[in-house]
């Protein structure tokens, strides 16, 4: 009885240190509203999608690039700067590759 309590806070600790989906998206959605206050975010699905697609390195990177096009240049509509988005995402994982 004692081992299979052991055994199941080992397995409870080794799950709770890596972030859910949904924990990762809701960090990637606060991640966007902080350096891109003035671009309209996604629906929190969208960035389950991008979250469950890409690693978190390629998304910071892809949020980061956004935030220095948009410092001085105008804000597409929020479709626009979506598809850009997805569009980074998919080219750095290609670069990681």
């Amino acid at each position: 009885m004692e081992t299979s309590s052991l055994m199941t806070n080992k397995v409870n600790v080794t799950t709770s240190s890596t972030p859910s989906l949904l924990d990762r998206s809701k960090a990637t959605q606060e991640l966007w509203l902080t350096v891109l206050p003035e671009c309209s975010p996604p629906e929190l699905r969208q960035f389950i999608r991008w979250c469950d697609r890409f690693s978190n390195d390629v998304i910071d990177r892809a949020v980061m690039r956004m935030a220095r096009k948009f410092k001085f240049n105008p804000i597409p509509e929020p479709e626009q700067a979506h598809k850009y988005f997805t569009g980074l995402l998919l080219k750095f994982q290609q670069d990681e590759a």
